[in-house]
């Protein structure tokens, strides 16, 4: 997610939504302090341990949920992740037009 952010030249005190498919709650727990995203922006509805995600699908899921979150709370920025095994991951920003 950090990588998608630089690319994207985007700062995590700009980002209204962090959604990210977590295989473990220490990885959410992380990115809280990385990105000083309180449960307001990260994973405001609750994550893949509280609502689960189907094999195969997390990342539409993971995107769908934060396009959501985005329109819902009315915010434009936002970043989609997905964790992968060893510590590899993938990230996507979204940023909302209206």
């Amino acid at each position: 997610m950090a990588e998608a952010m630089r690319r994207a030249g985007i700062r995590p005190s700009e980002v209204d939504v962090f959604e990210f498919a977590e295989s473990f709650a220490a990885l959410c727990l992380r990115l809280r302090r990385d990105f000083d995203a309180g449960p307001e922006r990260l994973n405001p509805a609750g994550g893949a341990i509280a609502t689960g995600h189907p094999f195969g699908a997390t990342g539409a899921i993971t995107v769908g949920d934060c396009l959501e979150n985005l329109e819902r709370g009315a915010g434009r920025l936002g970043v989609a992740g997905v964790s992968t095994l060893a510590g590899i991951g993938v990230g996507l920003t979204l940023d909302r037009v209206s």
